[in-house]
C-alpha cells in the first residue's frame, strides 16, 4: 500500500509540473502576442512617412526594443522596407510563418495534436498555420522540456510501475498462502481511458465506453467529424 501510494504521489507531482509549465508557457505566449500587436501599431505609425529618414527616432527605438524582447521569447526572422516598416516571421522564410505584416499582427497559441504533442499555431481560428518548435528562446525552452524531459520521465515512471507489478505478481503466483491457496495478483494496474479534447476548436461533447480493456492496443485514435449544411 505504501509503495502504491508513493507511485501515485510521484505521478501527481509530475502532473503538477506539467500544469505549472503549461501555465508558464501560456504567460509567455501572452507576452509574445502583446508584442506582436504593439509592432503592428508601430508599423501603422511608420507607414505614415514615405522614407526612413523622416521617421521619428523614438518610434524606431520602440520598434527595435520590441524586436529584441520578442527575439528573447522565440526565434524570429525580420525584414524592413524603405520606411522602416518591419515584417516578422516565426520561420526561416519571410513568406511563411508571418507574425507581423504591415498593420496586421497574428497571435500564436499552443495546441495539442491527435497524438498528444504540443504545437505552436499562428492564428488558430483563421490561418491555423503551424510553425516549427525550436530549442531556443523562453518559449522553445519550455516546449522542449515538456516534449522531452517531462515526457520521458513519465514514460520511465510508467515502465517502472509496470515492471514492478509484473515481477511481484509473478512471484505471488509461484507460492501459496497459509491455507494452501495459490497466490493471486498483489498489485493491479487498472487501465484509465480519457479523451483529450484540447486540440479541438468546436464545442463537442464526446463520451467513451470501453467494453473490453484487455483488447485495447494503446494506439492513439483520432476522431474527425464532418457535416454538410442543409
Amino acid at each position: 500500500e505504501t509503495l502504491a501510494r508513493r507511485f501515485n504521489d510521484l505521478y501527481a507531482q509530475m502532473q503538477t509540473i506539467d500544469t505549472e509549465s503549461s501555465d508558464d508557457l501560456q504567460g509567455l505566449l501572452s507576452d509574445v502576442n502583446q508584442k506582436l500587436e504593439q509592432l503592428g501599431i508601430v508599423n501603422k505609425e511608420l507607414l505614415k512617412k514615405g522614407s526612413l529618414e523622416k521617421q521619428s527616432p523614438d518610434i524606431l527605438d520602440q520598434r527595435d526594443l520590441l524586436l529584441r524582447e520578442l527575439s528573447e521569447l522565440l526565434p524570429i526572422n525580420v525584414s524592413f522596407d524603405k520606411r522602416g516598416v518591419v515584417k516578422v516571421s516565426g520561420t526561416s522564410s519571410m513568406t511563411s510563418g508571418v507574425l507581423v505584416d504591415g498593420r496586421e499582427s497574428y497571435p500564436i497559441d499552443i495546441v495539442r495534436t491527435a497524438d498528444g504533442k504540443r504545437e505552436l499555431v499562428i492564428d488558430p481560428f483563421q490561418r491555423a498555420e503551424t510553425i516549427p518548435v525550436v530549442a531556443t528562446g523562453e518559449v522553445g525552452g519550455i516546449l522542449v522540456f515538456q516534449e522531452t524531459l517531462w515526457t520521458n520521465s513519465v514514460r520511465a515512471l510508467d515502465q517502472l510501475a509496470l515492471t514492478l507489478n509484473e515481477a511481484v505478481n509473478e512471484t505471488h503466483f509461484g507460492g501459496v498462502d497459509l491455507y494452501g491457496e495459490i497466490g493471486g495478483d498483489f498489485f493491479e494496474i487498472a487501465p484509465v481511458f480519457d479523451i483529450d479534447q484540447r486540440g479541438t476548436t468546436s464545442p463537442l461533447n464526446i463520451s467513451l465506453e470501453v467494453t473490453d480493456p484487455d483488447q485495447f492496443q494503446g494506439d492513439p485514435m483520432r476522431l474527425d467529424y464532418t457535416t454538410t449544411a442543409p
